[in-house]
């Protein structure tokens, strides 16, 4: 009996490990697509052209990663996590703390926004080399 306890916790936190690993590689993937596809954007439409409507390639440029990285920090999915807590039972230990649980996810979504904006910024700059 306690043998298919420990499986069953095993498999939860696995699954849980595995989930925001693969995340965080789907992050990586869609912000490198998004870069060079900005980056090849601008380039095939300031081909021919150095100025194009008072704005230069560059300014382009650093007005989509601009809109990118405001719009993905912007963005925020705390009733996920809530319900992902209730569902894993997480929730009732969070509860009895003397915390409150809206700073708790405040705190938590920043610090997960602040991560992503880290290797967003990681990524844009290892391209632009």
């Amino acid at each position: 009996m306690k043998l298919k306890a420990y499986n069953t916790i095993f498999k939860t936190y696995f699954s849980t490990a595995l989930q925001s690993k693969v995340d965080v590689l789907g992050y990586l993937i869609v912000i490198a697509i998004y870069l060079l596809s900005s980056l090849l954007f601008g380039s095939a439409v300031y081909k021919d052209n150095s100025v194009i409507a008072c704005y230069t390639q560059q300014d382009m440029i650093l007005y989509y990663t601009l809109v990118g990285i405001i719009a993905y920090s912007m963005s925020m999915n705390t009733t996920d996590t809530i319900s992902f807590k209730i569902k894993y039972g997480n929730l009732s230990q969070e509860l009895i703390k003397p915390y409150k649980i809206i700073k708790i996810e405040f705190l938590s979504v920043l610090a997960n926004r602040l991560f992503n904006l880290a290797v967003f910024l990681i990524f844009f700059i290892a391209i632009l080399l």
